[in-house]
């Protein structure tokens, strides 16, 4: 080979592999920027909450449950979940924004804004089964205190009757029919 050519031909094989060499470290930079780059995403102008925050739901201090963004937006039908639009959801049932930092979001109701109005509630007076009214602002009144302790009831219908949560109902009947399956005399 002339030298012409030996010249031309190390010169377009330098080049070449020197495009290969910066085309793969590029490539892959740009595909790790890609990957580590959190998306953003905007509901009316918020920005969505992360997936694996977290959010405690409170009645007073007793904890009713957790939740992450992720299952919170699965409830919702996908729906893009702002802060603004996690106060709206919980703020049907009574709960109020206590705390929020960057890893949770902590929400209280106090008992009575998670009771519905004139409702009757069976809950819990002097350790025994009681029957509880609300009134026109939700305000809860004792009806009657049955002679049944709620020792003897598994915890966990403990724990839902000292919450208002076991059963209620607009009608008397309904709730006395409740009782007469726990064998309360009425």
């Amino acid at each position: 080979m002339s030298k012409k050519k030996k010249i031309a031909f190390y010169t377009i094989a330098s080049l070449s592999v020197l495009f290969i060499c910066s085309y793969i470290y590029m490539s892959d930079t740009l595909l790790n920027n890609t990957e580590s780059k959190e998306q953003a995403v905007y509901n009316d102008g918020e920005k969505a909450l992360k997936d694996d925050l977290k959010v405690f739901l409170y009645t007073e201090e007793n904890k009713d449950s957790q939740a992450t963004i992720t299952e919170i937006s699965k409830k919702e039908g996908g729906k893009v979940i702002t802060e603004g639009v996690l106060k709206e959801l919980l703020k049907k049932d009574g709960y109020t924004l206590s705390k929020k930092d960057e890893t949770s979001y902590t929400f209280k109701r106090s008992k009575e804004a998670s009771l519905e109005k004139n409702v009757f509630y069976l809950g819990v007076s002097n350790e025994c089964i009681a029957l509880f009214k609300t009134d026109d602002k939700g305000s809860l009144n004792l009806v009657k205190a049955y002679d049944y302790p709620v020792s003897i009831l598994p915890k966990v219908d403990r724990e839902n009757l000292e919450q208002f949560n076991y059963f209620s109902s607009p009608d008397m009947n309904e709730i006395e029919r409740k009782l007469s399956e726990f064998g309360v005399k009425l």
